[in-house]
This record gives structure tokens, sequence and C-alpha cells, in this order.
């Protein structure tokens, strides 16, 4: 009998140890699992230490603003918190900081100046073109876009490395026509909607009114794909000015024929050329330039391809 009673005993323990563990979710587990932030990180400000109380209930009070539980997170060294969760007003980025305006030549990495108008930057009157028609009615009464929006320059940059940084100007390019909505979305009829995340607006030097910067994404090509075409125009380029200088230099290749022959290989070698600088500055005036040569160069390539046609 005593046998049978530790054998049975001995069979419960198997039974125990051999049975599988309860399953648990992974947040179970590992309580400390990185969770997304609340609100992307260019629609936060970075927020010292030193410089905030956690209250009781979980709520961050930073100055004369209160972030409640589920509008700031802890970031490495920073702590940071939505703005547009707290803003009395549908929020605004601004490109610049206080004090500050865009310079002329839009550098990506440092694309403010200093303001040497002074309180000038904070007449940001809205343009009613390019407003909405629910704001348009109502713009002489609330002309200043603080009127309407809340304002704030994030800590981060403009746009992240992901995105094409591209200020509009559709005065002088009809695709850049934009419309702010109250709630303080961009509409473009080539990109639809865009968040208050994916741009910014301030004053910019030389120019009147409102400038926009827009991030727009960018599709990456293939590596390889790069590089072989950035040989490829290498590669061109010489052979393409060894031939127009054998039709400069021979007198038997200069008729009507070799001349327009002459302008084809003329324009596209400066198209090569230009297009292949474009790879070696960042979005700036000079960049513009060069776009502007390679368009026209190209278009000349196309012209004088048809003079060859019919010649």
């Amino acid at each position: 009998m005593a046998i049978k009673c530790v054998a049975a005993r001995v069979q419960i323990l198997l039974l125990l140890c051999l049975a599988p563990l309860p399953s648990h979710k992974c947040d179970d587990i590992n309580p400390t699992t990185p969770q997304p932030p609340p609100c992307p990180e260019v629609l936060s400000v970075g927020i010292p230490e030193d410089e905030y109380r956690l209250e009781d209930d979980g709520d961050l009070v930073h100055r004369d603003r209160t972030y409640p539980v589920g509008s700031h997170w802890h970031d490495g060294n920073w702590t940071r918190g939505c703005v547009c969760h707290v803003a009395p007003k549908p929020c605004l980025r601004k490109c610049c900081a206080p004090g500050e305006i865009l310079s002329t030549s839009l550098s990506r990495l440092d694309p403010c100046q200093p303001n040497d108008a002074g309180g000038a930057q904070d007449e940001l009157k809205l343009d009613p073109q390019r407003t909405s028609s629910s704001m348009r009615h109502q713009l002489t009464s609330r002309p200043s876009i603080h009127d309407w929006f809340t304002l704030f320059k994030p800590s981060s940059q403009v746009c992240a490395e992901k995105f094409v940084f591209m200020d509009l100007n559709p005065d002088k390019y009809p695709e850049d026509a934009h419309v702010l909505h109250e709630n303080g979305s961009l509409y473009m009829e080539s990109t639809g909607l865009l968040g208050a995340e994916r741009f910014c607006v301030d004053r910019q030097m030389a120019r009147t009114g409102l400038t926009v910067i827009v991030c727009l994404e960018q599709t990456v090509p293939e590596e390889e794909t790069s590089t072989a075409v950035r040989i490829g125009y290498v590669l061109s380029v010489p052979f393409l000015a060894v031939t127009f200088l054998v039709y400069a230099i021979i007198p038997e290749l200069r008729n009507i024929y070799g001349k327009t022959l002459m302008c084809y290989v003329f324009a596209l070698l400066s198209a090569y050329s230009t297009i292949f600088a474009t790879n070696f500055v960042e979005f700036s005036t000079v960049c513009h330039i060069l776009g502007e040569f390679a368009y026209t160069f190209t278009y000349r390539v196309c012209t004088r391809m048809i003079d060859c046609v019919f010649c």
C-alpha cells in the first residue's frame, strides 16, 4: 500500500514538472517592450529632465503646459511632449526658431537665418487664395495665422532624411498650388492631404507672404541602378565631346547636316553633364539652376533629334 502511494506521488510530480507552462503575451513577459510614440517626433518638443514635474496621476507639467498620460514619452536623455495633443487650436509647424526666417538658399541642414526685420516675423498673415473656402470668408476679421493655429518650432529637422525637402512657389510653378485647411492640413493636387508633420510654414527672405515647405516621400532607386546610370553618364560625356570636336575641326563635315548633328551632340553633352552634376549638390539654389539647365538641354535634344530625322 505504501509503495502504491509513493508511486502515485511520483506520477503526480512528473505530471506537474512536464506540464507545459501557461502561455503569456510578450508584453506580460517583458513589460519594458518599447511602444510606438503617441505622436510623430516632428510634432513634439524635447523637454529637459530638470524642467518638468511629473504628477502622481502621470501627467507631465512643463512651464505653462500639462501633458496628460498618452501625450508624452521618454526618448533617451530627453522626454518629449506632443504639442498638438494639448494645443488649444490646430497646430502648425514653424520652420524656423523665434528671431529667424527662411533664407533664400534654403539649405536642407540649415534653412534659416537671423531675421534683420525684427518683429516683422510675427506678422504671419494668411493668403486668401491659399486657404479653404470656410476660412476665406473670415479672414477679414481673423487675418493672422495665430488666429487660427498654434505655431511651434520642433527641436528636430524640418524634414526627416527619408523625405524630399521642397519649398512651394505657386506664383512661379502652378503645380505647387496648395490650400491650407482649418484643421491644420494642407492639400495639394499631386499629393492629396498632408498632415502637420509633413510641412511647415514661415516667412522667407525676399518673398512676400508665407512660404510653405513640404516633405514629400521619395522613391530611392536601387544603388546598383543608380551607380550604373552615373557610370553611363561619365562614359558618354567624353565620347560626345570627341564627336563634337571632330565635326567642329573638319571643314568637310560642317555642312547643314553636320551643324545639326553638332547642335544635337552639344545639347546631349550638356544635358548629361548637368544631370550628373545634380548628384553632388543638395537641394538649394544651385540645384534649381542645374535643374533648369538640364531641362533646357534635354528639350533641345528632342528638337534637334526631330531636325535630324527630317533633314
